[in-house]
């Protein structure tokens, strides 16, 4: 788990412990999304609507890298490159880490971010088949080494990261061009979405499928909602889809001994 000074701890599949081997995916590291979970939460006291609160914020928060490439892209020089990439540079230098559905920074992030890796890496270890295999292997914590040639191989093969960070500039511009056209604004994110037999998705899946949330007191008060996919199938597997869909959530009752409400 990781920890906070306020004495918080959040758990969203990192490390718990030092000897804690890694049975999921992806490989730890730093950014890792529970950094995300944490810089979700306000500082002082924690209270239920906080908690739901942070659930629909790291839905939309991009997780997979923490958005810690944004510096980079930010400190790049506009005369450095020629003027018909000044406007992919200026969304990346205004994406602020929000991944919105609709939002062009985002695009055009997650793209650059994708040209990155194969920029690095794939000369020197290949793409291992397939893009998916890739991505997972290849995790931000090792592209951000790679970047500041803090490998023990040479990722950068000579050269400055600044002139990395350009070519995969370009070469994003370029896949998005080719996939959906010549117009950026048509360059738009689409978050993942978490399917409903029978009905439209429910977008923004980047969020627990079962999430309970408690405050022990007293008298134990709890709110959860139960995502389709908890359950792959049956009759009740998408009841608590509207529920889901709305980011909202209902009501847990404390059963007695005897099991009645």
């Amino acid at each position: 788990a990781n920890g906070t000074k306020n004495g918080l701890i959040a758990n969203w599949n990192n490390k718990p412990s030092a000897d804690w081997p890694n049975m999921d995916t992806p490989a730890w590291g730093s950014p890792f999304r529970n950094e995300s979970l944490l810089a979700s939460l306000p500082s002082g006291k924690i209270g239920l609507s906080d908690l739901e609160q942070a659930a629909w914020h790291i839905a939309r928060r991009e997780t997979a890298t923490g958005a810690v490439f944004v510096p980079d892209f930010q400190n790049l020089m506009t005369s450095s490159l020629s003027s018909g990439n000044d406007a992919v540079l200026r969304l990346l230098r205004a994406y602020d880490g929000w991944s919105l559905e609709g939002s062009v920074g985002a695009k055009v992030y997650g793209a650059t971010v994708r040209e990155l890796r194969k920029e690095l890496f794939k000369p020197a270890v290949g793409t291992f088949i397939q893009p998916t295999v890739f991505e997972t292997i290849i995790q931000p914590s090792v592209i951000r080494k790679a970047l500041r040639g803090e490998t023990a191989f040479d990722f950068l093969a000579g050269r400055t990261s600044t002139a990395v960070l350009e070519k995969a500039m370009v070469s994003a511009k370029r896949s998005l061009t080719t996939e959906l056209g010549e117009d950026a604004s048509k360059w738009t994110f689409s978050p993942g979405t978490i399917s409903v037999r029978g009905q439209s998705p429910i977008p923004y899946n980047n969020r627990g499928t079962y999430i309970q949330i408690f405050e022990l007191g007293a008298f134990p008060v709890g709110r959860s909602v139960a995502s389709p996919g908890v359950a792959e199938s049956g009759p009740h597997s998408s009841d608590q889809a509207d529920l889901a869909r709305s980011w909202t959530y209902k009501p847990m009752r404390l059963l007695g001994p005897s099991g009645a409400n």
